[in-house]
């Protein structure tokens, strides 16, 4: 289903308040006094950001012929269990 225009430009304006967010926030809790660049920013922070633009680049042309449900189904239980199991384990060895 293809992104109307209006949604594209909600969507831009998001990613423009969310980088304006991480940038502010960066700027008041890392950056010393008197520096001339924002310290402290990670690639990280913005990679939530990426599918959304895109969606905004890409609308026509992301799609999925297959079904992958099932499998995504799989691969969280068993890294949800694989987690749990971890976790125990260190847990009982301290």
């Amino acid at each position: 289903m293809p992104v109307k225009k209006g949604q594209k430009l909600w969507i831009l304006v998001l990613i423009f308040l969310s980088v304006v967010l991480v940038l502010t926030s960066m700027f008041l809790g890392w950056t010393p006094r008197g520096y001339t660049y924002i310290t402290g920013i990670q690639g990280r922070y913005f990679l939530p950001l990426l599918p959304f633009l895109l969606i905004l680049l890409f609308d026509r042309n992301l799609t999925i012929g297959k079904d992958f449900r099932k499998g995504a189904f799989y691969v969280e239980c068993f890294i949800s269990i694989y987690s749990l199991i971890r976790i125990c384990s260190i847990a009982c060895i301290r």
